[in-house]
Formats: structure tokens, C-alpha cells, sequence
């Protein structure tokens, strides 16, 4: 019977981790480069090409010689990076929810994923 538990406990832990697992990195990239080619840069360079939803870049300042702000999370680098959880609550590891926000924010600020690359590529943000 202990056998038969721990073997039933292990293949549903694996299951619920396979379920809860995403795609990241070269994967991700991919997917979102075949979907979003314009969002997809904007990530390459926000990320710094590690595609990793759990990225905290460092002290972010709003312009040079600004004090620094709270820190930038995820794909988008939100900032601050709680107000992805408009997006679901999941927005801290869930990298299609982190691209649900981001696609909301450009839309909603540059009316564009391409119009927010083409601020991104004047400005070096979005």
C-alpha cells in the first residue's frame, strides 16, 4: 500500500507540474515571433534575450538622472509589475498572461505592438 502511494503521489505531482509548465526561452521566443513579430522584439530587448517571465532588471530609472523606481518583472518589464495582474492572477510565472497584459498595454498606449517597437527603437522604452 506505501508503494502504490508514493508511486500514485509522484505521477500526480508530475501531471500537475506538467500542467503548470510553459514554455520559456527559444520556445517561447519562437512562438511569439511567429504570432507578434513586433511584440516579440520588444522583448528580445527588454529581456535581453533570456525570454524569462521571472526577469527583475535591476533599479529602473524613468529618464537618466531620475532617482531609481521600483523594479521591472516579467517579459513586458512592467513597471510596476503588479498591474499585470489585470491580466490574472497567475502573472508572476505565466508568460501568456504576462503577453495578455503587454498586448493590452501597447494596444491601449501606442495602438500598436508596431507602433510601441517603433517608440521602443526612438526612445530605448516603451
Amino acid at each position: 500500500v506505501t508503494t502504490t502511494l508514493v508511486l500514485l503521489t509522484l505521477f500526480l505531482a508530475t501531471t500537475v507540474a506538467a500542467a503548470t509548465s510553459y514554455p520559456t526561452g527559444k520556445r517561447l521566443r519562437a512562438l511569439v515571433y511567429r504570432s507578434d513579430p513586433c511584440l516579440a522584439q520588444i522583448i528580445d530587448r527588454e529581456t535581453g534575450g533570456t525570454w524569462n517571465p521571472r526577469i527583475y532588471n535591476g533599479f529602473t530609472y524613468w529618464h537618466p538622472g531620475d532617482p531609481p523606481r521600483a523594479r521591472s518583472y516579467g517579459l513586458p518589464q512592467a513597471q510596476p509589475p503588479e498591474k499585470m495582474a489585470s491580466a490574472g492572477a497567475d502573472w508572476r510565472t505565466n508568460p501568456f498572461t504576462q503577453l495578455a497584459w503587454m498586448r493590452s498595454y501597447t494596444t491601449a498606449r501606442y495602438g500598436s505592438a508596431c507602433a510601441a517597437l517603433a517608440f521602443w527603437l526612438r526612445h530605448r522604452w516603451y
